[in-house]
């Protein structure tokens, strides 16, 4: 027969290979021996066979097998030559020179006289050679070419035969090479012609160093070669070789390793398994496992199921079986384990066996009931259900399908968790048996979710089968997810009579992609695998959904609290009531073990959105968490994002390039943009070189491919380094301008930022910010406002009102004059927090509104100011308002700074629409601020998503007087997009955790102006002087000294100056402007009474050509570039702060006109808080420094009297 190994990798001492490579090996079976020969295989192998390689030449009549060459011209440095291999069989006595298909002296019954037909017939075959003086003598050589990789090779053998013996003599060596073409070769052995006829067997054991150089190598030659000539006289020998192996010595045998649960249960009466039991060698089969011993004795442990291993290094399985005969008590059953070795070698292992008093068994379905909360709660029930799903803390177990413990009530589940506080002592398909505490779940972070059914406390878990069919899951369908449970609006629990399930979704389409950790030092996120959907229906060729919205009011289940600061009103019987969009589903990917995160993005079935992912293949465990139901698809059946890479799917939405006679105006919350120095005095994230550069190439690409390029940048967020101010500012604007390709602003056409920024009072460092495109933009002022405001708790303390104050930009594109306030707001975080008192609220709750509604009152009332300083100042309002464009239900902060009551709803008192309505120090915009946010949710209205809600964080707001010409839109770029896409530099998604914002004004074309008059008003000196008035309660004069300069090239007349009296802030720290007992007074132009103006919005003038206060002279004509000066004294009151513009009028030439849009002093206007010098003044003085817009003259002919606009 012919046999031979042809594998060409195999690892000695690897015993877990055996059987792996038994494939290769090839005998010619016939039908009656095949079935035999394979299944005495693995006990062949088992004893430890260790032939790597064995050629036994009896197909060479087909050719040399392969590796084999046969050469001549061989020397102690040289292989040879390849000389060609007859392969018809011919006699041995046949004499002329060749390598020839001898027949082997191993054939039985054969001699030296062996007939020729027969030797030719014989189907044992021998690789021989007939040596002549021109063929062979010497240089002969048999040679095997070997690639040794992964192989341990310990001993050579092969048979020598003498097939016609001649009166010559030659010796063959067995040698060996390593390499391609190796040139030194190592002998094992030689053989010398006996003399006789026959086989002579060469075997030979490798030194360790032989072995250690033809092991593992690509290339070795083992060859038998003539090296000397042969001696003697007369004709040579036929010489033949046979039966060629390389083997190698068994590895020692491994130690057998048993793994048993340490702990099972059983109840009486019921026979119970105990799963999992296992045991592997590394070199040796495991091939049985038997009870070897129980404590105390009884009957009734046996082993079931067992399943040897199928190789060395192969696990063999068992399960053991506890009788419901078992008395009940605590054993110790001892199992052993043995192996194929001879003798075989055992292990232990202990298992402890507490079999408890029988219970009966409440059906999983009367334990959930059908209500959020169990009837049968705190009480111990004893369950039964196949384990499906599997936790880090706990399983799922369900009623099997067909069993008689479904009650067929599709309002009652039948799953159940089963919370055992560490890795679960079970698997998928077992079907167990537990006792334990019927238990509501409520996590402590979240005291208002609704609970979750469980069973916990001390459990009894009883296995009563190691692997059941699991139930098959129910479907989800998209009218089961639009349907409304019974348990609503109170509680938002659409699937609640699925809780603790097996459930499918056949198609979920994402809208909120999946989350993450981020790691800010290097900017990199790792994934959670969670994200949320919604139950798609096919639609033609599509899917249809709606995405749900953050909606007006406080969700449900939370209770309203109590009104008011403090909580002293009762609870407020108008607030509205949002669902929490129960049809949500979440999904965490990885919860189950063994399972691989899903990264997805989101959407919505807008086209002005990212169209969202559809997942497929959605089977796991229904549970509840984070208020939202939640399922944990399974390893077995993975969830597949099924469209990625679809048109739209997981693309950012670039917005339109807009006209150059737009202005576009972006607010951007870039989520802590932190650089890569350390601070001294804060506690900060520090960025690596790359995570930093990463960061500003991503922004870069969102503001120039994204954005494309705005005029004005709002940013949110942005670090406000403490030793250097403007460092991050300055970076961003570098970037972006070298990767405009604009880097020293060598082309004017090309955008060109500059950034602003101020210290910050947020204890993390985050501030807002500008960018400027100063090739469009002319920058008239950059003010920080209410750095130093603050407001009074209700224990009487004091503390900073603004985390991030707010920044108004003062500009112009062209003559178009604008004005930009950037906020950032008090989050949403803890706004519905209870807990114990703090700084004289009742909770954390309280405080947290309380500050949200003071800052939101402060940007209120510094909007009033400005609009009574100039009501046709253009204002756009931006940034992180952390608020929604409606009530919800705690606060309306966005509505506080537009200027309109709490809304929805629409009627009622403001303290019975909310929590905390708007106080008395709120001076609300008038006439309000028109939201290009809008004040409804629509498909396209959101920034970012929490928990899988859409919703509107960063509004935008305008003057009226913007309405008209001005919109806002949302880049898709970060809030639909996975966390993980923050690591890559190269892409512009998700830079943050909130959609950018731009809003374009369609900047109406104006009437050509030609230079228009100015004068400039500068406070030279300030002194508080003993009051003339005499009232009570006022601190004295302020004395202003103050050169009036007419700067233009024209002359102005019928000049007057007027004090706009904006008040004062009452005791609040927001800066309200109210009447007052006691306001500031602007003494009369006799200087010796007093005026009774003063309130909000009051105004005292001079009469044109009169002297103002203390001056003797009267102001009347100021001609180019004269100056005058004049002296203004106010009456202030006490411990207050004074607030005021001062206006100056005037007529002009016919060098001075108009432009009909610019009737109030439009273009880069400016007013600067001056403060008083010396201690104890508390006054601060609003100081005009703009230019001044004057009537022009008619014919010619002055117009006394004539004023025209108002200074801002």
């Amino acid at each position: 027969m012919r046999w031979r190994y042809v594998a060409s990798v195999f690892v000695i001492g690897a015993a877990c290979g055996l059987l792996a490579v038994y494939g290769p090996w090839q005998w010619p079976l016939s039908a009656d021996t095949a079935a035999e020969r394979t299944r005495t295989i693995p006990t062949v192998l088992a004893t430890k066979t260790t032939t790597i390689y064995a050629e036994n030449f009896n197909g060479i009549g087909s050719g040399l097998p392969p590796g084999w060459t046969v050469r001549t011209d061989a020397t102690a440095a040289s292989l040879g030559t390849p000389v060609s291999f007859s392969t018809t069989p011919i006699d041995w006595g046949n004499v002329s020179g060749a390598f020839k298909n001898f027949a082997s002296a191993n054939n039985a019954g054969f001699n030296a006289s062996t007939p020729d037909a027969t030797q030719n017939s014989a189907p044992d075959r021998a690789l021989g050679i007939r040596q002549t003086g021109t063929f062979g003598d010497p240089g002969a050589a048999f040679t095997y070419q070997r690639n040794t990789t992964g192989e341990t090779i310990t001993a050579v053998s092969f048979n020598a035969q003498m097939l016609s013996v001649q009166p010559r003599s030659t010796t063959w060596t067995l040698q060996y090479g390593v390499g391609a073409n190796p040139t030194s070769f190592v002998t094992l052995a030689t053989y010398t012609d006996p003399g006789t006829w026959g086989n002579t067997n060469i075997s030979v054991t490798l030194s360790p160093t032989q072995s250690a150089e033809v092991s593992n190598q690509p290339s070795v030659f083992f060859r038998i070669v003539a090296l000397s000539a042969s001696s003697g006289s007369g004709n040579r020998d036929s010489f033949g070789i046979d039966n060629f192996t390389l083997t190698s010595s068994p590895p020692p045998t491994g130690p057998i390793v048993p793994s048993c649960p340490g702990t099972v249960a059983a109840f009486q009466g019921t026979t119970a398994v105990a799963c999992g039991l296992s045991a592997t060698s590394t070199s040796s089969i495991i091939n049985n496992a038997t009870v070897f011993s129980v404590t105390p004795p009884t009957t009734g442990f046996s082993i079931v199921g067992f399943v040897p291993a199928t190789g060395p290094g192969g696990t063999a399985t068992a399960t053991l079986q506890i009788a419901n005969t078992v008395p009940t008590g605590t054993y110790s059953v001892v199992v052993r384990w043995s192996n194929n070795d001879t003798p075989p070698q055992t292990a232990d292992c202990t298992m402890t066996v507490n079999v408890v008093a029988a219970t009966p068994v409440t059906p999983i379905n009367q334990i959930q009931g059908t209500g959020n909360t169990s009837p049968l709660v705190s009480t111990v029930q004893t369950t039964e259900g196949v384990v499906y799903g599997l936790r880090s803390n706990g399983f799922f177990i369900q009623t099997p399908d067909g069993s008689a413990l479904d009650d067929g009530n599709p309002n009652t589940s039948e799953g159940l968790f089963v919370f055992t506080g560490s890795t679960p002592p079970v698997q998928i398909g077992n079907l167990v048996r537990v006792r334990g505490t019927v238990n509501e779940f409520v996590p402590a972070a979240d005291p208002q979710q609704p609970s979750v059914t469980q069973l916990s406390g001390s459990l009894t878990i009883a296995r009563l089968a190691c692997s059941v069919p699991l139930p098959a899951p129910t479907v989800i369908t998209p009218a089961i997810a639009s349907t409304p449970s019974p348990l609503e609006p109170t509680l938002p629990l659409r699937y609640e009579r699925f809780e603790g399930m097996r459930v499918a979704v056949q198609h979920l389409a994402v809208v909120s992609p999946t989350g993450g950790f981020i790691n800010e030092t290097n900017a990199t996120s790792t994934t959670n695998g969670r994200f949320f959907g919604v139950v798609a229906e096919v639609c033609g060729s599509g899917f249809c959904a709606d995405r749900p919205f953050r909606e007006p009011g406080i969700r449900f289940p939370d209770t309203v609290p109590n009104g008011g600061v403090t909580g002293t009103l009762p609870p407020p019987v108008n607030v509205p009531r949002w669902d929490a969009n129960p049809e949500l589903l979440r999904v965490d990917s990885t919860a189950q073990p063994g399972t691989t995160a899903l990264n997805v993005p989101s959407g919505d079935f807008d086209p002005s959105t990212p169209y969202p992912a559809i997942v497929t293949n959605l089977v796991g465990a229904l549970d509840y968490s984070f208020r939202t139901f939640t399922i944990l698809p399974e390893a077995a059946n993975p969830p597949v994002f099924s469209n990625s890479g679809a048109p739209g799917v997981g693309e950012a939405i670039p917005l339109a390039v807009r006209p150059p006679t737009d202005l576009t105006i972006a607010s951007m919350n870039l989520e802590r943009f932190f650089d890569d120095r350390n601070d001294p005095g804060r506690s900060e994230p520090v960025l690596t070189p790359t995570a930093y550069s990463n960061r500003l190439s991503k922004f870069s690409l969102q503001v120039r491919n994204i954005l494309r390029n705005p005029d004005v940048i709002g940013l949110q967020e942005v670090e406000a380094p403490t030793d250097n101010l403007t460092v991050v500012i300055n970076d961003m604007a570098a970037r972006l301008n070298a990767d405009n390709g604009n880097p020293t602003n060598s082309n004017p056409a090309l955008p060109f930022y500059a950034g602003y920024i101020f210290p910050t009072n947020d204890f993390g460092g985050i501030a807002v910010a500008y960018l400027v495109n100063t090739n469009r933009i002319t920058v008239g002022s950059v003010t920080q406002v209410g750095v130093a405001d603050t407001y009074v708790r209700p224990n009487g303390s004091t503390v900073v009102l603004n985390d991030r104050p707010p920044i108004i930009l003062q500009g112009a594109l062209g003559d178009f004059a604008f004005t930009v306030i950037n906020v950032h707001q008090r989050s949403l975080n803890d706004i519905a927090t209870g807990g114990s008192p703090v700084n004289g609220y009742p909770n954390e709750g309280y405080q947290v509104r309380h500050r949200r509604q003071v800052q939101a009152e402060f940007v209120a009332n510094l909007i009033r100011q400005r609009q009574l300083a100039n009501p046709n100042e253009r204002m756009v309002v931006i940034g992180d308002f952390n608020g929604f464009q409606f009530n919800d239900g705690y606060a309306d902060i966005y509505n506080t700074i537009l200027g309109n009551p709490p809304t929805p709803p629409t009627s009622g008192t403001n303290d019975s629409r909310v929590v905390l309505a708007p106080t008395a120090a709120w001076n609300p915009p008038t006439p309000p601020l028109v939201s290009l946010t809008g004040t409804t949710t629509n498909s396209s209205n959101y920034s970012f998503l929490f928990d899988g809600s859409a919703q509107t964080l960063d509004q935008v707001a305008v003057t009226q007087n913007l309405s008209g010409i001005a919109f806002s839109e949302t880049a898709r770029v970060n809030a639909d997009f996975p966390e993980v896409d923050r690591n890559n530099p190269l892409s512009p998604r998700r830079l943050s955790d909130h959609d950018p914002k731009r809003v374009v004004i369609s900047v109406p074309p104006a009437t050509p102006v030609l230079q228009n008059c100015r004068v400039a008003l500068n406070i030279a000196e300030q002194l508080l002087a003993g009051s003339l008035c005499g009232a009570p309660n006022y601190a004295g004069d302020l004395v202003l000294r103050a050169v009036l300069t007419n700067t233009s090239t024209q002359t102005i007349s019928n000049v007057s100056v007027q004090v706009a009296g904006l008040g004062y802030p009452d005791g609040t720290p927001t800066g309200v402007i109210v009447p007052a007992v006691n306001p500031h007074r602007l003494l009369t132009a006799d200087g010796a009474t007093c005026s009774s103006g003063g309130q909000a919005g009051a105004n005292q003038s001079t009469v044109d050509g009169q002297a103002p206060i203390g001056s003797n002279t009267p102001i009347g004509t100021l001609n180019p570039r004269e100056s005058r000066v004049i002296t203004l004294r106010l009456a202030l009151p006490g411990v207050r702060r004074l607030r005021f513009f001062v206006n100056v009028f005037g007529v002009g030439g016919t060098a001075c006109p108009v432009a009909l849009n610019e009737g109030q002093a439009p273009g880069l206007v400016m007013a600067t808080t001056v403060p008083l010098k010396g201690t104890g003044f508390g006054f601060e003085l609003l100081q005009d420094k703009g230019r001044l817009t004057v009537a022009p003259l008619t014919s010619g002919t002055a117009i006394p009297g004539t004023r025209f606009g108002r200074r801002r």
